[in-house]
């Protein structure tokens, strides 16, 4: 599945570096660290696994830190479609800084 990052790029100027954990950010495994300089960071994942992102803003002189994580899965739909499918939950996190 595709796991969607918003960030804020209004920061630090015009880009954004975070970190991709599958876990937690404190216990989990980097999977990778980038920079982005759009909005929305996508990247392909694996189903029923939790991912979070911690995202690195400088803002005013001070770093800040905004970290979100879901876990990604799939759960099937009867109702939603005329035949079964399968619906993706958890695909995006928000790490935006809110201030």
């Amino acid at each position: 599945a595709v796991i969607i990052a918003n960030v804020n790029i209004k920061y630090d100027p015009g880009r954004v570096i975070f970190d991709v954990y599958r876990g937690n950010t404190d216990s989990g495994e980097l999977l990778f660290t980038d920079t982005s300089v759009v909005a929305e960071y996508y990247w392909r994942a694996e189903i029923n696994q939790f991912y979070s992102v911690k995202a690195r803003y400088s803002c005013k002189g001070r770093v800040i830190y905004v970290v979100d994580g879901a876990m990604l899965k799939t759960k099937l739909e009867s109702s939603a479609c005329d035949e079964k499918c399968y619906t993706i939950h958890g695909d995006v996190l928000d790490a935006r800084l809110k201030y």
